[in-house]
């Protein structure tokens, strides 16, 4: 049932008005004061005095409904209209002059009340319809809003959500609700960024997630809620890294390609394009090793920082994390490497505690012919996108080797490395 708040300053016409309207609906009549003015109501109805004494008042309740209509009528008798004019259509949404037709009343009251009405459904069909999840958050973290996308996204109900922190939808890092909301209230502006986020059924993914204030008291009043919008936005998320790799891959290639002309060995080839992809990918440690066939081992070629202690280190096919990767013609991801990774006690003391390693083949059209290694510290996690480039700088350096080859068959030298069979995949 609609409510209707009665401000009239006459107690006489304040009763004798209510006792038309509460057959139809809920009223409650009291003296016209800014603390009347608090509790919810659906229409305000006041005489000349009260809008008099009141107009600031009832303009600020105004703006605290926003975005939502609500209405005032004014009773007051026609002589007085021009009195109140400063303040009327600034405050007033309907006038009716006395004496009152209890029709016209009751026709002016339904039609006040029908306009809030589909305010509130506007307002309601806005976030209850929205394509994006809507959640509104008081500035504990507690949810008070939950709407249909918000379920389908997140898979939680809305009586589940209701009165929850809203960290009951996990993030990585944790933590990142309180972070988003704390900042927009604290800052009193809109914040707008990615997080990754877990559904009630564990289905990972990236949300882009914007957190606007709200002032429920009006312009000026304090923050106490926050609105919070989420869409997935995995899609566009990874196309974006998908793009950002592939421009990645061909700025290296160039590097690699302008950095490749003057080479004319093995050697020289494998140690441009070792430089060349460690200034890219921005790992300190990196190592080619090829594959030697007189011995049949692997040899370094080329080698930065700790792993140029290798140089006197050979590798046979499938031994430690160079030799299974030549064998098996597969990038190896190691998490952390050990001595034990190259399988040989001459590298005891020459590999760095809490390092990790990606071995990668190189290949020809033939044959595998040896393995890029890069090394890093464990804090610095590599990207997808620089895995990308590792494979691409990995075929690289094979098609620079077939290159070489071709050379020297043109040449006449019709002995060059090749791989074994067993490492032909």
């Amino acid at each position: 049932m609609n409510r209707i708040l009665l401000l009239l300053e006459h107690p006489v016409n304040r009763k004798l008005l209510a006792e038309v309207l509460q057959t139809r609906y809920a009223v409650v009549s009291a003296a016209p004061t800014s603390a009347a003015l608090n509790g919810e109501f659906d229409l305000g109805i006041l005489d000349g005095p009260a809008l008099a004494a009141l107009w600031e008042a009832v303009q600020a309740r105004k703006r605290r409904a926003e975005p939502l209509f609500l209405p005032f009528l004014l009773v007051t008798s026609r002589q007085d209209v021009g009195m109140a004019t400063r303040h009327l259509w600034q405050t007033i949404d309907e006038v009716i002059t006395t004496p009152i037709e209890q029709v016209e009343l009751q026709a002016r009251v339904a039609s006040l009340l029908h306009t809030r009405c589909m305010s509130q459904e506007i307002h309601r069909v806005a976030l209850q319809e929205s394509l994006h999840a809507v959640v509104i958050l008081d500035a504990s973290g507690a949810i008070q809003f939950w709407n249909r996308a918000a379920e389908r996204l997140f898979g939680w109900s809305e009586a589940e959500m209701l009165g929850r922190p809203l960290s009951v939808v996990e993030t990585d890092p944790p933590a990142q609700w309180e972070s988003l909301l704390n900042e927009t209230i604290a800052g009193g502006a809109s914040i707008q960024r990615e997080v990754r986020l877990a559904t009630k059924t564990r289905r990972h993914f990236i949300a882009e997630v914007s957190c606007t204030p709200l002032r429920l008291q009006g312009t000026g009043a304090p923050i106490t809620h926050g609105i919070l919008t989420a869409r997935d936005a995995t899609e566009r998320r990874l196309a974006w890294e998908a793009q950002r790799r592939r421009r990645l891959e061909l700025e290296t290639l160039d590097r690699l390609t302008a950095a490749l002309q003057q080479a004319r060995t093995p050697r020289e080839a494998m140690r441009a394009i070792l430089d060349e992809a460690l200034a890219v990918l921005e790992i300190p440690a990196g190592a080619i090793w090829l594959w030697q066939r007189e011995t049949n081992d692997l040899r370094l070629a080329a080698a930065t920082d700790w792993l140029q202690a290798f140089t006197d280190v050979s590798v046979k096919p499938g031994e430690g994390v160079v030799g299974q990767t030549f064998a098996q013609g597969e990038t190896l991801v190691v998490r952390e490497l050990t001595p034990a990774a190259f399988e040989r006690s001459a590298v005891v003391g020459r590999v760095p505690a809490k390092w990790g390693s990606v071995c990668v083949p190189i290949r020809t059209s033939e044959n595998v012919v040896g393995v890029f290694l890069t090394a890093c510290p464990l804090a610095q996690r590599l990207q997808p996108d620089r895995m990308t480039i590792l494979e691409a700088t990995a075929r690289v350096a094979g098609m620079a080797l077939e290159r070489l080859r071709l050379i020297d068959l043109f040449k006449g030298d019709h002995s060059p490395p090749s791989a074994p069979a067993a490492s032909a995949t």
